[in-house]
């Protein structure tokens, strides 16, 4: 299979992407595939809605956009692109859309390890949302790692059990699980240990059914130091290497990294000679 990549050159970002065909050119049968980043998709996206002023389609551009911008590693740009939704006075949000981008502005803030912005941003968040919103359960989980970040457990087990009987509908299996997640963290740090792991299993099983990787990595990762903490050096070598595992199998670098520096990773030899 040969790749070769095209670039077509715009006024912000150029839209990037890798053609492939097979080796020899055309052949019957075969498949031809393209595919590009995704926050070239994002940004094409915005400049249509922008030029035939479709706000739903503008929120949901931006606020995708700077998960995109975030996720290259341009925090400040990532802001800027909920900023504008927040200050646009052509398209003014409604009361849930200024919520969700104050909540977003607040994760991107407590990333940056900024806990008195992130602090704001979700106070903000929640004046929007007020008792009954339906990302309530979201912003009191955000509202839960900033706790963890300051060194809060107990607070922290507060706002993410608060947000449980929030998240039952099937399509907020995500943020379930970051509230199991939440709790066995929270559970951790106050050393008991055991109920740290009946959380943390749960946050496993839903983010396998979820098919996340990058959570499933953590949640291993959570659950050995959860089993070196009570002592059990055996069982958190199992999680570690598990995690390795995981990250392996997505071949991303830093994933590998991270998890390849936990105690008890012993990188297996390979069997191709």
């Amino acid at each position: 299979m040969r790749a070769e990549l095209v670039s077509i050159p715009t006024s912000t970002i150029p839209l990037d992407g890798l053609y492939y065909e097979p080796e020899g050119g055309a052949a019957a049968g075969a498949a031809l595939l393209f595919h590009g980043n995704t926050m070239n998709f994002y940004t094409g996206a915005l400049r249509l809605d922008l030029s035939i002023e479709n706000q739903y389609g503008i929120f949901n551009d931006r606020l995708n956009l700077s998960q995109a911008i975030d996720a290259a590693g341009d925090a400040p740009a990532a802001r800027q692109q909920l900023e504008i939704l927040l200050t646009d006075k052509t398209f003014p949000l409604g009361a849930e859309q200024r919520a969700r981008a104050y909540a977003g502005l607040a994760l991107l803030f407590l990333k940056q390890g900024e806990t008195g912005e992130a602090e704001r941003m979700i106070g903000e968040a929640r004046h929007s949302c007020g008792t009954a919103c339906p990302n309530l359960g979201a912003i009191l989980n955000i509202q839960a790692r900033i706790e963890l970040e300051r060194g809060n457990p107990a607070s922290a087990l507060a706002s993410a059990g608060a947000s449980l009987p929030l998240l039952a509908d099937a399509d907020q299996l995500s943020e379930r699980a970051n509230a199991w997640r939440i709790i066995g963290q929270a559970r951790l740090a106050r050393n008991e240990t055991t109920s740290a792991i009946e959380g943390l299993q749960q946050a496993l099983a839903l983010d396998r059914e979820l098919g996340k990787p990058e959570r499933i990595v953590d949640d291993l990762m959570l659950l050995g130091r959860a089993y070196a903490t009570s002592g059990n050096a055996d069982r958190a070598g199992d999680f570690f290497r598990r995690a390795l595992s995981v990250a392996e199998a997505t071949a991303d670098p830093a994933l590998m990294k991270r998890v390849g520096e936990l105690p008890g990773i012993n990188r297996p030899q390979s069997s191709d000679h």
